[in-house]
């Protein structure tokens, strides 16, 4: 699957990865929120959120990566895709129970009017920007 079909199902609420990765590494949607100085453990941060009564954010991709020695997930919050990511076909969605890439043939096929649905929005959002 195509990156237009990884960014719909970010903006759905699902994980992705890629299979060219060969790692344990995903990707989601963190949304737009308003962050409050009394979650701000950053000096800097936590004084604009006191002197505005929080910050707004916008939406962003956030990546876990498993470091392979320690087993520890890595996170980086605005994740940039490379251009071997935004042409490649290989992207998947992330299976949380086997912390792995999803086996293709094992993929939820194409379901409700309802899922479609959704499907349809996230796309034409997306277009639309």
């Amino acid at each position: 699957m195509n990156f237009a079909w990884a960014l719909a199902e970010l903006q759905l609420g699902f994980k992705v990865t890629c299979v060219h990765w060969n790692k344990a590494k995903f990707l989601w949607l963190k949304p737009a929120t308003r962050v409050e100085a009394a979650w701000c453990h950053d000096p800097e941060l936590k004084a604009l959120a006191e002197k505005q009564g929080g910050v707004p954010t916008l939406n962003t991709i956030c990546s876990a990566d498993k470091e392979p020695v320690s087993g520890t997930w890595i996170v980086t919050t605005g994740w940039i895709p490379a251009q071997a990511d935004l042409f490649a076909d290989d992207w998947a969605p992330w299976d949380d129970t086997k912390n792995e890439q999803s086996e293709p043939d094992k993929l939820p096929k194409a379901g409700s009017m309802e899922n479609c649905a959704k499907l349809s929005n996230a796309i034409n959002r997306l277009l639309d920007t």
